[in-house]
């Protein structure tokens, strides 16, 4: 599995998160729309602005299930998508971080 991953931001669900279409070298998402591979970002807070459509992002991951859905009030009377909901780390848009030391 690679560290690291990249993608587009294409859009922002109240129920899913930051929805990423993953470049198609990492099939770790699900079409929607016109999107092939589309991963839904839980922690929609730690994207400190980028999370505007079109923005290209790198990051890592882990699959969490305590934190499936983002922990959002919405209003909308809608049903969250069929994506893989994950939490993203290391958020840059200006390439992969190299990991620390251990």
């Amino acid at each position: 599995m690679p560290a690291c991953y990249s993608g587009t931001v294409v859009g922002d669900a109240c129920l899913d998160g930051v929805l990423i279409d993953v470049d198609a070298a990492f099939p770790i998402g699900k079409p929607t729309g016109s999107h092939r591979n589309v991963i839904a970002a839980v922690n929609f807070a730690d994207f400190a602005g980028l999370n505007e459509v079109g923005t290209r992002v790198y990051f890592t991951y882990a699959n969490d299930p305590s934190q499936q859905f983002p922990q959002r009030a919405c209003t909308a009377n809608t049903v969250p998508l069929q994506l893989p909901h994950l939490v993203l780390s290391n958020i840059s848009n200006t390439g992969c971080k190299a990991p620390g030391p251990r």
